[in-house]
């Protein structure tokens, strides 16, 4: 906790939470007359990102190899066990509605329970090599993203 930009990740992955929000107003035409929520889960991803990349470039002489070791994996299994009870939930909430962007939607709410697997492995980790954090944490959370447009796309339509 000493170093501002690991705070900053930190409030970064809590704010992503407000996934669970986005996701919801995503399910309705004129978002509630809320569409500044739509926006901010990928403001605050980009927020992460940009904090990810300046601990990267700030960090002292990184070993490469720890993007390749194999406890990473265990990681990636944590975040996603941590992450399904919540996304599977948001999604069945949002398919007891009639969603109008099940794309969008089924990424958020995949989003939203993935910056909670993040947020709770990040806290626990004994390794604060940004390789990999940025290789075993959030590059699968990312793909996870990408799997929950494909979900909502089978799951969410009418």
């Amino acid at each position: 906790m000493a170093s501002p930009l690991f705070v900053l990740e930190i409030i970064s992955l809590i704010l992503l939470l407000s996934c669970v929000m986005a996701s919801t107003l995503a399910a309705y035409p004129d978002a509630y007359q809320k569409p500044g929520w739509l926006r901010a889960p990928y403001a605050l991803a980009t927020l992460l990102a940009l904090t990810c990349l300046l601990q990267l470039l700030t960090e002292p002489l990184s070993r490469p190899q720890d993007a390749t070791d194999i406890h990473g994996l265990s990681c990636s299994v944590a975040i996603a066990a941590v992450a399904i009870l919540p996304s599977a939930l948001v999604m069945h909430r949002l398919g007891r509605g009639a969603v109008v962007h099940p794309m969008q939607a089924g990424s958020l709410a995949l989003r939203t329970g993935l910056a909670l697997g993040c947020l709770v492995v990040r806290l626990h980790e004994v390794n604060d090599s940004m390789f990999h954090v940025l290789t075993w944490h959030y590059l699968p959370t990312a793909l996870g993203a990408g799997l929950g447009v494909w979900l909502g796309r089978r799951i969410l339509r009418w």
